[in-house]
């Protein structure tokens, strides 16, 4: 299987746009225009390298996939995917972007396990926003998680279980903390989780918003 994959893939390895952020891999596009055609064609690469990087495998793409997710989602860089409306193809490939931080967020972003996230956003109407750490069991090997592992401040809360930990804080924005605790089973790996979160209501207006985001496990 990963033959087959490394096989598919090498094809296209030269077809890398600016910023490594897109896969050019003809002059044709569907109604959703040239850029986005080419960041659904660097992400569908996703699917299958994923699984095979949290295996330790296809590491040679590593840097190259680690630098477009970098200049694709940075609104600065001029590789940067642009923002999402309604109906937008970008959406759809957010799952594979997820499916991949998920399974091996750690080997893409260097800077794990704590790193800085900067939200700019503008709104015409009163809006709800929530922006999550990372999952972490809610119990494992036959022990939960008690509240009284659970830390809260006015800015920030952290899940800190026996077998790992994960917390975020918000920088900017007054946001208000939360223990998320998802429907059972919505994780691939552990049927229950929580998840420490920041959430915002926001007027009419344009905000800047910020927060950190750390974990780790022992697993």
């Amino acid at each position: 299987m990963e033959r087959a994959l490394l096989q598919l893939l090498e094809p296209v390895k030269d077809r890398f746009t600016e910023g490594n952020a897109g896969l050019h891999l003809g002059d044709f596009a569907a109604h959703y225009g040239e850029r986005s055609a080419r960041m659904e064609a660097f992400s569908r690469m996703l699917w299958g390298l994923a699984p095979l990087w949290s295996q330790g495998g296809g590491l040679k793409y590593l840097p190259l996939f680690r630098e477009g997710l970098a200049n694709g989602t940075d609104p600065e860089h001029p590789a940067y995917w642009g923002p999402v409306a309604g109906c937008d193809q970008k959406i759809v490939e957010m799952a594979a972007i997820a499916t991949t931080l998920m399974l091996c967020g750690g080997r893409l972003a260097p800077c794990f396990p704590s790193h800085r996230r900067e939200y700019r956003i503008t709104t015409d109407r009163p809006i709800e926003v929530v922006d999550s750490g990372f999952a972490i069991p809610a119990e494992l090997d036959g022990r939960r998680y008690r509240e009284d592992m659970v830390e809260w401040t006015a800015h920030g809360v952290a899940a800190r279980f026996p077998w790992g930990a994960s917390a975020i804080c918000c920088e900017t924005g007054g946001g208000e903390p939360l223990l998320v605790a998802p429907w059972p089973n919505t994780n691939l790996l552990h049927p229950l989780t929580r998840i420490p979160a920041i959430r915002w209501r926001l007027e009419p207006g344009a905000h800047r918003l910020a927060t950190w985001a750390t974990g780790n496990t022992e697993r």
